[in-house]
Parts: structure tokens; C-alpha cells; sequence
């Protein structure tokens, strides 16, 4: 499942071994599905997972033996299990089973069944690598109170933890923060003034600088930042729109998951709306002859300079205001 694209995202960091016991059947909870809340309440959640585990022995099933525990409902008819979130208990809060604490795992639902917006794509293979990344401590990069969260979202299709009808990837940043990337992965862009670097695609692997960070507020410690990087093109975007160039975003610690802490800085922002993102994310990234220019706290350019292979030479100029 997503042994594949947490073992390549992560360079090799990361594998996922899971056990499907389904030699031991389904087991009939001893209480009906909308006894449990699972939209948004740990307490609902953390009970759903006690009553599950507790169907299964300690001889039949060793909880204490794995990190994560995926609570699989059957379909069902709403209401139901309708989606299927994360469970993450903080320090002290791990769930009771048979044979040992639970403390990170995602409840399945009915989403898990489906998939979303493109018959040609498992999305529901990428519901669970994004569920997944919530385990990592990676929140939410689409907007809670939107009735169209994929076209509203400020990330766009360039993020799993955004769009996993159509992102193919984690975004630099969420793998940094997971520690996945080596200290040759990045340059973090402290002094004011002009850089030039030739940033690589992550799909080439480990090797060689793949994402340029610039601080936005204090550089010893900010909460904003700037992030380039090579684009991981999504799927659905046609040969007018392919997905390729250098992708701009900007990072903001103080948004809480929901409320858009990622905004990628498309070229177009004036671009009509597409089915695979709001407006103008189709057509985000930078080509060769590019420009970015913002101002704010502080000064902030990006020129695209060259394009060798999937990789490009760019020069970055920041100061502050």
C-alpha cells in the first residue's frame, strides 16, 4: 500500500511493514457505528479504538508489537463512517488494548472505498499516505471551512496534504520536517542578498540541493518562510499545462492546520480556475525566463535562469524592508 511512496518520498527513511489480518475475519462491534463521532473528537475516536481492539486477543493480535494500528470499517450506509482521520494521541492519552497501548493508527471509512474525482487514480491509496503524514505531525493543508476545500485550497494539487486526488508528492518542506532530507538537501538562506544555485527534482533522490528556504521574519527563528523548489507535477494537468518548473511557497508556522498554513505563489494569479486546483495553480510553476518579485516584511525575488535535465539554475535575492 503506501510502502511505495513513503519509501521514495522519504529516500529510503521510511518503510512501512503491515500485517492485513484478514484470516481473522470481520468482528462485529458491540455497538452501533454512530455511537462513535469520529469528525473532529479524540475522546469518540480514542473509544472507537478501544472497542476495536478489544474484539481481538492478545494471542490473535499484539498491538504492542506496531506503531500504528489501521481500524478498517466495513462500508456502510450513512450514517456511518464516512471519513477517515488520523488518530494521534498526545503523551498519556494512548488507548488501552489487549496487549498494549495504542497511540498513532487511522480509522477507515467510507472514503477508503472510493475513489475521488479521477477513475484512473487511487485516491484512496493516497487518503491513506496523507492520513498517514497527520502520524508525522503534518497538518492539513486545505481549508477547513470551505465547501470546496480541493479548488479552494491555497496549496493546491502540489500537496498530498492538500490534494490527493491529484498531488503525486509531499512538498519539500513537510519532508524536511519530517527529517527526511540530508543537510545537502537544502540551503537555508539567512543573509540578505543573492544566491544562485541550481536546484534539483527529489525524484532524483538524495543527492544534490533540492529546496532553497528563506526567512521571512527572524532568521534565527522564523515562522515564515519562503520555499523553492522543483515542482513534482500532478496528475490530471494536460500537455498545455504539464506541471513542470520551479515551484514557489510560502510556510506559515502561526496558521493552524485547516486555515491555509501553505500558499504556493502561482506566476498567473489572474489564471482561470481548473479542475485540479484553484486559480491559476495549474499553471504555478516557473519557467526558464520567470520572475517573482514580492514585497512585504521584506524584499523577495526569484529569477529562473537556466533549465539543465529537470533541473534549473535560479537566482534568489531577498533584504528586508
Amino acid at each position: 500500500m503506501g510502502d511505495g511512496i513513503y519509501k521514495s518520498q522519504s529516500f529510503g527513511h521510511v518503510r512501512l511493514h503491515v500485517d492485513v489480518r484478514s484470516d481473522l475475519g470481520w468482528r462485529r462491534m458491540r455497538s452501533r457505528s454512530t455511537r462513535f463521532t469520529l469528525r473532529g473528537d479524540f475522546d469518540a475516536q480514542a473509544a472507537y479504538m478501544t472497542a476495536a481492539s478489544q474484539l481481538f486477543r492478545s494471542h490473535e493480535v499484539d498491538f504492542s508489537a506496531y506503531s500504528h494500528v489501521l481500524v478498517v470499517a466495513a462500508k456502510n450506509p450513512s450514517p456511518g463512517f464516512d471519513l477517515s482521520p488520523a488518530f494521534v494521541a498526545p503523551p498519556d492519552w494512548a488507548v488501552s488494548s489487549p496487549s498494549g497501548d495504542i497511540s498513532l493508527g487511522v480509522t477507515l471509512g467510507n472514503d477508503s472505498y472510493t475513489n475521488i474525482g479521477n477513475d484512473n487514480y487511487q485516491s484512496s491509496f493516497m487518503l491513506l499516505a496523507h492520513e498517514l503524514g497527520h502520524t508525522f505531525g503534518i497538518p492539513d493543508q486545505y481549508p477547513y471551512h470551505s465547501t470546496n476545500a480541493e479548488l479552494d485550497s491555497l496549496a493546491g494539487c502540489w500537496s498530498i496534504m492538500s490534494d490527493i486526488t491529484h498531488a503525486t508528492g509531499f512538498l519539500g518542506w513537510d519532508r524536511h520536517k519530517m527529517g527526511w532530507l540530508g543537510s545537502q538537501q537544502m540551503l537555508y538562506v539567512n543573509e540578505p542578498g543573492s544566491v544562485y544555485a541550481t536546484i534539483n527534482p527529489f525524484s532524483a533522490g538524495a543527492c544534490g540541493l533540492g529546496m532553497i528556504v528563506v526567512p521571512i521574519d527572524d532568521p534565527d527563528d522564523p515562522s515564515r518562510v519562503f520555499v523553492v523548489e522543483v515542482a513534482q507535477p500532478p496528475l490530471g494537468l494536460d500537455g498545455t499545462h504539464p506541471g513542470e518548473g520551479v515551484l514557489v511557497y510560502v510556510v506559515d508556522a502561526q496558521r493552524a492546520q485547516g486555515a491555509s498554513p501553505v500558499k504556493v505563489i502561482p506566476k498567473d494569479e489572474h489564471a482561470l480556475p481548473t479542475t485540479t486546483g484553484s486559480t491559476a495553480h495549474c499553471t504555478a510553476p516557473y519557467q526558464v525566463g520567470d520572475a517573482l518579485h514580492e514585497e512585504g516584511p521584506m524584499s523577495f525575488s526569484l529569477q529562473v535562469l537556466q533549465q539543465f535535465n529537470e533541473s534549473y539554475n535560479v537566482k534568489v535575492t531577498h533584504h528586508h524592508v
